[in-house]
């Protein structure tokens, strides 16, 4: 399998990052989490599904597959997703990835191997520092 970097992002940690949701995992632009937001593992991301690069998405919207990596202070966790023609990739504030199919405006990626209750408990705790900061790198499967 040969991974190719397509983006990379940063989003930042909050007090409130939980990582418990069982079917999803989300990145924000947003400043602030909320304790309800148990899928939320970054904020002040600096990417949304609007402003990923072009060439990403025409990858995710020709169905390709992805591999995730997430690292923080000597820590990553990785997981995979794919595509779909009709992820449509508007919304300005979210990335959402999922484990369904389900596809909204702020889907970014469907069938992911992964949900927030599954990455490393480490990276988690590392998140819920304000200070902590994890890069997101997104590489091409196929």
């Amino acid at each position: 399998m040969k991974l190719v970097k397509i983006d990379e992002f940063k989003v930042y940690g909050h007090k409130n990052v939980r990582g418990t949701h069982k079917s999803t995992l989300e990145f924000t632009r947003e400043s602030f989490l909320t304790p309800k937001g148990d899928c939320i593992l970054g904020i002040k991301s600096e990417k949304s599904c609007e402003n990923l690069s072009a060439r990403l998405k025409t990858l995710i919207q020709a169905g390709k597959k992805f591999l995730i990596r997430l690292s923080i202070n000597g820590h990553q966790d990785e997981f995979t997703g794919e595509g779909n023609e009709k992820l449509n990739l508007f919304d300005k504030e979210d990335l959402v990835f999922r484990k369904s199919n389900y596809k909204c405006n702020r889907t970014c990626l469907i069938k992911c191997s992964k949900a927030a209750v599954d990455i490393d408990r480490e990276i988690i705790n590392e998140l819920q520092n304000p200070e902590g900061i994890m890069l997101v790198e997104v590489f091409s499967m196929n």
